[in-house]
């Protein structure tokens, strides 16, 4: 009975010190787990918190190269342009000198040619008096050969009517000699045999007559036509030595202008 309380007692200190060791280690454990835990969220806070001020940190440095980058560019257009408008400056200088040079040196050369330009000046005064005179005397001429034709025309119109009256007549006279004629032949006796009532001598005068007006009808219908002919050339003449004389004025108005010039 003493064996079994002893071995009860060492078993229960046994036991009660494996429980204290249990306790003891799980608290150690926990503990140790608690300071692991706090040291590790610890260390992820200040990683993060680094990580965080090194991108704001990349992103403040972004923002100033690219201000920087704006700036410099922005000024090295502006020194660009500068230097390009200098240089378009003094190219528009020598231009415009080089042409005042030009154009000095042209206006000594045409003070230097002054009594040649008056030369040419009375000569193109002299060719102006001598075209404006043709172009009276064409005129003149224009005027004189319009004169001419209409008087032509007229004696050609006048003697045509002449003849057409004579040939009207002409015709009259034969067919009152064949009315009388008839009537003569009409108021005779029937008993008269072969009594000549027509003068063929006088109905050939006629006829001859007749014929020679148409004749010269005729020749004058010709010489009408042959005057026709002329008139078409003469105004067509006339048409071209208008158009010469405009342009002959127009050509006076260029020398005059040229002589104002």
């Amino acid at each position: 009975a003493r064996l079994a309380r002893k071995l009860f007692e060492h078993m229960r200190r046994v036991a009660a010190a494996i429980t204290i060791q249990k306790h003891t280690r799980t608290h150690s454990a926990w503990k140790a787990y608690l300071q692991i835990y706090r040291s590790s969220i610890t260390i992820q806070t200040g990683l993060r918190a680094m990580a965080a001020r090194k991108e704001h940190r990349f992103r403040r440095e972004t923002k100033a190269t690219i201000i920087i980058q704006t700036r410099w560019r922005q000024h090295k257009a502006y020194v660009a342009y500068k230097l390009q408008k200098r240089a378009s400056l003094i190219l528009q200088c020598s231009w415009r000198g080089r042409v005042a040079r030009k154009e000095l040196r042209k206006l000594k050369m045409e003070a230097r040619d002054n009594g040649a330009l008056k030369e040419a000046k009375d000569k193109l005064e002299k060719r102006v008096e001598e075209l404006t005179w043709r172009l009276d005397v064409e005129k003149h001429l224009r005027v004189d050969l319009e004169v001419a034709k209409g008087q032509e025309i007229t004696k050609l119109q006048s003697a045509l009517q002449e003849m057409q009256e004579k040939l009207e007549q002409a015709h009259a006279a034969i067919i009152n000699e064949k009315e009388a004629a008839k009537l003569a032949i009409e108021q005779a006796p029937p008993k008269i045999v072969e009594v000549p009532v027509v003068d063929n001598a006088k109905v050939e005068l006629l006829t001859s007559q007749n014929e020679e007006l148409e004749t010269e009808l005729g020749t004058f219908r010709t010489k009408a036509e042959d005057l026709e002919k002329k008139l078409f050339e003469i105004q067509k003449q006339s048409d071209e030595l208008s158009r010469e004389a405009q342009e002959r004025d127009s050509k006076i108005n260029e020398l005059q202008e040229m002589i104002a010039r």
